[in-house]
Order: C-alpha cells, then sequence, then structure tokens
C-alpha cells in the first residue's frame, strides 16, 4: 500500500466517524426528559427527617408567645374583676330604718322632706292609705345605709359614742375633737335627721 491509498483510507475512516456522531447526537434529542432523570419516591419520614432546623427552633419561640398572650388575658380578667367587685362594694346599700312619733303640725310631705324620702316610701311602708297622720302616731321612716364604710373599716378602728341627756351632734363633736360634718357623715346623717337623736342612741366618732 502506497502513501496515496493510506491518505484516502485514512479519510474513508474520518467520515465514517463523523457520520456515527451525527446520528447519535439526533438520536439523543429525540429522548424525552423523563427518560434522562428517573424518578425518585421520596416518603414523609425521609422529608420529617431533613425538615428544616428553622422550624425546631420556632415553635418554642411562639409557644412562649401564646404563653405571654395568655398571661396578658388572665392579668385583664383579674384586673377586670377587681374594678366590678369594688364597684358593688360602693354601690351596696343596706335597708335601715328610723321609728318617728308624730307631734302636732307634723305633716307627712315635711317628714319626708326632713328625712329625704318620698312620701310614697312611707305610706308604703306604713301602709297608710291617706297623707293625713294623728298626734302620737308612730311612722316608720325608711332609710338606705351606705356599705361602704362598714366594708372598708374594720371593727377594731371603729369607735362609738352613747348619747348623754341634753346632748346634741354638735357637742358631741366638741367632745371628741371631731368636726360636725365628719360625724354626721359617719353616721349617714344630715342636719335635719340629727335632730333626731335621743339619749342612749349610739353614734360613730371614729
Amino acid at each position: 500500500m502506497n502513501k496515496k491509498d493510506i491518505i484516502i483510507a485514512a479519510m474513508l475512516i474520518n467520515s465514517v466517524m463523523l457520520l456515527a456522531i451525527f446520528a447519535f447526537s439526533k438520536k439523543s434529542k429525540s429522548i424525552p426528559a423523563e427518560n434522562l432523570f428517573p424518578k425518585v419516591a421520596v416518603s414523609s419520614s425521609m422529608v420529617a427527617s431533613h425538615a428544616p432546623i428553622t422550624s425546631q427552633v420556632a415553635q418554642p419561640v411562639l409557644k412562649l408567645k401564646e404563653t405571654a398572650a395568655l398571661a396578658k388575658v388572665e392579668k385583664a380578667k383579674v384586673s377586670l374583676a377587681k374594678k366590678v367587685e369594688q364597684k358593688v362594694v360602693k354601690g351596696a346599700y343596706q335597708d335601715a330604718s328610723i321609728t318617728l312619733k308624730v307631734k302636732q303640725g307634723d305633716m307627712l310631705e315635711k317628714i319626708a322632706k326632713q328625712f329625704g324620702v318620698g312620701v310614697k316610701s312611707i305610706m308604703e311602708v306604713n301602709q297608710l292609705k291617706n297623707t293625713r297622720l294623728k298626734i302620737g302616731q308612730k311612722l316608720i321612716i325608711p332609710q338606705r345605709i351606705a356599705k361602704t364604710k362598714v366594708v372598708e373599716t374594720t371593727a377594731s378602728e371603729a369607735a362609738y359614742y352613747t348619747v348623754q341627756p341634753g346632748e346634741n351632734p354638735w357637742t358631741i363633736a366638741k367632745k371628741n375633737n371631731i368636726q360636725v360634718d365628719q360625724l354626721l357623715k359617719l353616721n349617714n346623717m344630715n342636719k335635719q335627721s340629727a335632730k333626731t337623736l335621743r339619749p342612749g342612741n349610739k353614734l360613730r366618732i371614729k
């Protein structure tokens, strides 16, 4: 084989190789992408085992936030309960009454105004059919005494004084070194009702 034959053989071999490469490349283009990358089955246990670390950190933070929110709600409930309790105590009253003997010149309207109650209330308590009164007749005067002082002050802090013959709120206040207004306030009285004091009555002076 001479030199010319060797060159021709080499060229033929190269041509065959080029044709083979071209054919293979054309065939590879027609292969679907799904076949090139096979599917891999992923289970839920594999996902859980590879869960992000941030989710594990976030859970305690969320729990802390929930606990703090619940604490605020409980605190608000306690605060609201205290406010309601104080309001009930300050607005509470207890029923009381004063027995009055009708004197000459007394009228039901006058007595009602003196004690700060309604004529209708006096009539209901005494079962009166009209407003006419008789001298010597006994009337029950309904009163409402606030419970605030009773609740807020203990028995050890309170002090009482027994009214003596000839005494009145002014002399009693001076004798016990307190103001008349303070004495009346402690006993839920006004200047008109203070005139009905009798010896033996007990007045709170502290």
